[in-house]
């Protein structure tokens, strides 16, 4: 659900939930080794907490990778499958996103990208402004 926190999930799933609703920084040193961030390793245990909850049906870490134009290629950090059948693709950035807002070449590859694949939805999500939330912006062709 739109603005629920890590926590409010959690609790939502009562017993069931067996996870850990620890921040990034507080993860163990395996957990986050199989991400390239602490900010990727925390988006993905808010995954995992989402598709427990049954507000999405799965996901995926960089399993999939567009072929652009040549040679150029793109790996989305999550492939999420929002209901049966929807796909999306997700970029993880920190700091509201603005590294990826002020490097051509990583707006340049999701125009490519939006272009081409006009049928899977785009979102940059970075850390929201209270702890354990997160914000998005959808990315349509032509928002470069």
């Amino acid at each position: 659900m739109a603005g629920w926190t890590e926590q409010d999930i959690a609790r939502h799933l009562g017993s069931q939930f067996v996870g850990t609703t620890k921040p990034a920084d507080q993860l163990e040193p395996k957990q986050r080794s199989l991400y390239r961030s602490k900010t990727e390793a925390a988006y993905a245990h808010h995954l995992e907490l989402e598709r427990r909850a049954g507000f999405i049906a799965s996901w995926k870490y960089e399993v999939m990778t567009l072929k652009l134009a040549n040679g150029v290629r793109y790996t989305p950090d999550f492939v999420v499958e929002t209901k049966p059948g929807v796909i999306e693709l997700h970029e993880v950035k920190g700091r509201k996103g603005i590294t990826f807002w002020t490097k051509p070449v990583s707006r340049v590859k999701f125009t490519i990208a939006s272009e081409m694949f006009p049928y899977w939805p785009l979102r940059v999500v970075f850390p929201g402004s209270r702890p354990g939330t997160w914000d998005h912006v959808e990315f349509h062709e032509g928002t470069a």
